[in-house]
Order: structure tokens, then C-alpha cells, then sequence
């Protein structure tokens, strides 16, 4: 059945948790032990997916960085959360290279997609990897899951841990809140490396529901996709609602398979909730 959906291409929950595996034996034999710091820098990706995936299945922490940030923010998240790895997507190769000479603690950059000359791709690293790896070890629920940073608005990001109990528990609570089942399909478009994104995800597949991911927030492509696939929960910022609302071509899709929306990141005004309700609740 598919855990993940990127447009056309979907991938199984057997895959998911293989290629998962392989990941983290292939980090696992580039030297990295458990509860070390594994960075991402990137849009969201299936490689995204399995940088959660691994942390999930062997006790390395996931750290994620913000791809909005400039070079000296990304220096700070990067050396501050000690990353021992650094993944990232080729398109950011330009920010790190002026900065790599500073990130101290990253001892293998690996690129998704096209790379530099001083980092190894992905797809090399994921094939050196064994998913029945016996030395792979199952984290603890006291171990760190998750190190990731808050928005800095009152100052310097802060690295926020949250252990594998916690996050556990947080994907059971959102299931139940939002009723999501095996036959849900969810639609995230928020960034992974935000905590909602992720928290929506690990909820669906508590579940065995089917998520689709988007790279990037496109009304358009949201209409044709909650049409097109039957979504039935989707989690965005209230300004993502508020320019769904205001698109004229809303009232050319149904989205009635729509039953619950998530919103987070801000809160939202009255008369947006209003008009989210009227519209979404048909």
C-alpha cells in the first residue's frame, strides 16, 4: 500500500521502511553511531522522507535546517546541533560552499541530485547501505528523535530535542484528533523541516493512512490534487487558507472529500476561519 505519493510516483510502506534501513546502515558505515546529529537542507523530497525514516529506525538524531535561512544562519543551526553528516539538496550547493570551511563538526556532505565536487551523492551512499543490517540498533523511547530549531524571532534559533516517546505520542494524539484511518489520504505542503509537517506524516502512518507530499505550496496544484486523489486532511499555515480562499478557481474543484483541515505556524483571524469553515465544511 503507499505510505508516500510525490505527484505520480508512489512508494509502499515495505519500501519506505527498506530504503529507511538502508539508509541508516550506510550512515551507520560512513561512521555515524546513535544519537549522533544527521543534518538536512532541502524541499520536500522523498530523500527528506528517509532522512526522518532512518533517524526513526536507528537512534540518529534528525536535525533539520530551514532552506529559507542565509549562509551564517545556516553555519549557526549547522554547528550549533554538532551534524556529523549534512545531506542536501544540489540546489543549495552554492550557500554551502562558502561556508563548509566553517562547519567543523560535518565530517561527509551528501548531495541530493547534482554535486559538487566535495560532496557524495545520495544515490551512492543509499546503495552501500543494508536494510537487514544486524548492527543497525532500535532506539530507546529516552532517546533523542528530533533537534530541531525554532524560528529565532526573539533571537538566536533555539535547538528543540524531543525523544522518541514524545514524538510517539504526539502521532498517536493527532491521529485520534483528526480521526485519520488506513483509508485517509493526507496532503502535506508545509516544509519538513518545520515539527507540523513531520507530526502530520508520522500521524498518517500511524495509522497506515497514504500521505502525498508537495515541494512547494501551489494553489492550483492543491485543487487538482485533493480533486484528483480524494484527500481527506491537509495541513497548512493560515495564509496557505487564505489564498486557497481567494483563488477564483476554488468553485472549479470538488473538495468535498476534504474533512479536516490543520492549520498552524500563526493563528488565524475570525473572519478567515469563517470563511474556511463555509467553504470546506460543504
Amino acid at each position: 500500500k503507499p505510505a508516500l505519493v510525490f505527484g505520480e510516483q508512489g512508494v509502499g510502506f515495505r519500501q519506505f521502511l527498506d530504503d529507511s534501513r538502508r539508509l541508516a546502515s550506510a550512515l551507520r558505515r560512513l561512521g555515524m553511531r546513535s544519537q549522533d546529529r544527521l543534518g538536512m537542507l532541502g524541499m520536500n523530497s522523498y530523500p527528506y522522507c528517509l532522512f526522518y525514516g532512518a533517524c526513526s529506525v536507528s537512534g540518529l538524531i534528525a536535525s533539520t535546517v530551514n532552506f529559507r535561512l542565509a549562509p551564517p544562519e545556516i553555519d549557526y543551526v549547522v554547528s550549533n546541533s554538532s551534524q556529523k553528516v549534512l545531506i542536501f539538496d544540489g540546489a543549495y550547493a552554492a550557500q554551502l560552499e562558502g561556508i563548509r570551511h566553517k562547519l567543523t563538526s560535518v565530517e561527509h556532505f551528501v548531495a541530493v541530485g547534482e554535486a559538487p565536487g566535495w560532496a557524495m551523492r545520495f544515490e551512492d551512499l543509499l546503495a552501500g547501505g543494508d536494510p537487514q543490517d544486524p548492527a543497525l540498533r532500535r532506539p530507546g523511547p529516552g532517546d533523542v528523535a528530533f533537534l530541531i530549531y525554532t524560528s529565532g524571532t526573539t533571537g538566536r534559533p533555539k535547538g528543540v530535542m524531543l525523544e522518541h516517546a514524545a514524538v510517539l505520542e504526539r502521532s498517536r494524539l493527532v491521529a485520534l484528533a483528526t480521526e485519520v484511518g488506513p483509508r485517509d489520504r493526507l496532503l502535506i505542503m508545509m516544509p519538513l523541516f518545520h515539527i507540523g509537517a513531520s507530526a502530520v506524516q508520522l500521524a498518517a502512518h500511524w495509522r497506515g493512512a497514504t500521505v502525498h507530499v508537495h515541494s512547494r505550496f501551489d494553489t492550483l496544484d492543491i485543487f487538482r490534487t485533493i480533486e484528483r486523489e480524494r484527500i481527506t486532511v491537509m495541513h497548512m499555515a493560515p495564509t496557505m487558507i487564505q489564498m486557497l480562499l481567494d483563488d477564483p478557481r476554488i468553485d472549479d474543484f470538488d473538495l468535498s472529500s476534504l474533512k479536516s483541515v490543520l492549520y498552524s505556524a500563526a493563528a488565524m483571524t475570525v473572519t478567515v476561519l469563517r470563511r474556511a469553515l463555509d467553504r470546506f465544511g460543504q
